[in-house]
């Protein structure tokens, strides 16, 4: 019944128009898939270049922001200079690691700071003031030996930098001489990764020079005026001497810069000679012995705390010394005692 249907030729008109608009459809429909596929192909490349322009912009902005700091800092850079000169302008060495450090952090944008003393034999540094944030990370004492990399680098180029991201070791590192030595040693443990350029590198070195010529003259001013600050016949401080290495330490402290023992030797010792020889051989080359306005002896160890009183009080009494801790409301009472003309301090 169905053969007519497929012999009349009038009847294949519907059958093509169907095919007709079949192919049609199929046309249009891939047409525009393919159309799609290239507007999302287009569109994602378009946002690559998007995001790597707006890349290329925000650089553009930091290093504008970046070079407009450093202009403007360049244009104040000679009333920086003064100020941090006048600030350096001290004779004790105590007081200009406080204010190396407070400069530092404020023009490097660092809290990661340490300044190391070190001995007369050059095996050990000791800490002796450093950023509140480092100042219980940083290790008192240092094997100088263990640093070797960073002292040959000081020696030959005045600087160290850790070029290779040495955890174990500070990021800068630079050296201030005495007698033509290196006596103390500046130290930035950790430094961000925009901070690892020339700019800084150079900005860090010329604070040091500026550092180490203030600690020069202290040191040679300390030299010189080495016999008027000591008790006649002894290697104790007297006590004017004594008091404002004890209110640099007391500031230190209180800054968070660095911490401090005060000790009172509780025996009495008929041998004067002997006596002394016991200080000298007790206390470290950054601690000081001086003597109180009631001629008590006082020991300032620097850079211990209520921690270490045990160790520090055991070894002083392997040589024969007893001793007491001062604690810090008797500290400030003896700050506040008059002078010999009346007036307190």
């Amino acid at each position: 019944m169905f053969l007519p249907l497929l012999y009349d030729p009038t009847n294949w008109l519907t059958f093509v128009a169907y095919l007709i608009v079949g192919a049609v459809c199929g046309y249009v429909r891939m047409r525009n898939q393919e159309h799609v596929r290239f507007v999302r192909d287009e569109n994602d490349l378009l946002r690559e270049r998007l995001t790597f322009l707006r890349g290329l912009y925000q650089g553009v902005l930091d290093d504008r922001t970046m070079l407009r700091r450093q202009i403007l800092g360049r244009r104040d850079s000679f009333g920086k200079m003064y100020e941090m000169t006048r600030k350096l302008d001290e004779v004790q060495p105590q007081k200009i690691y406080r204010t190396a450090i407070q400069i530092m952090q404020d023009t490097l944008e660092t809290d990661c700071l340490g300044i190391y003393r070190l001995d007369e034999s050059q095996r050990f540094a000791r800490l002796v003031a450093a950023s509140p944030q480092e100042e219980s990370i940083l290790p008192k004492s240092a094997d100088v030996a263990a640093y070797d990399k960073v002292m040959r680098d000081i020696e030959a180029k005045g600087l160290w930098v850790n070029r290779e991201l040495d955890g174990n070791l500070p990021m800068y590192a630079a050296g201030v001489r005495e007698h033509g030595r290196i006596g103390v040693v500046i130290v930035i443990r950790k430094a961000a990764a925009d901070q690892m350029n020339l700019y800084y590198r150079n900005l860090f070195l010329i604070i040091c020079g500026l550092v180490e010529s203030a600690m020069t003259r202290a040191f040679e001013y300390e030299h010189a005026a080495r016999q008027s600050m000591l008790v006649p016949g002894t290697s104790l401080l007297n006590w004017p001497s004594f008091r404002e290495k004890l209110r640099a330490a007391v500031e230190l402290g209180n800054d968070r810069m660095g911490s401090h023992l005060l000790l009172i030797v509780t025996d009495q010792y008929p041998e004067a000679g002997d006596f002394n020889e016991r200080i000298v051989r007790s206390i470290r080359e950054t601690d000081d012995a001086g003597v109180l306005a009631d001629g008590s002896v006082c020991l300032l160890m620097n850079q211990a705390g209520e921690r270490e009183l045990p160790i520090v009080s055991a070894r002083l009494a392997r040589n024969g010394l007893n001793v007491r801790n001062v604690d810090a409301q008797s500290e400030a009472d003896l700050l506040a005692e008059p002078d010999a003309d009346g007036e307190a301090t």
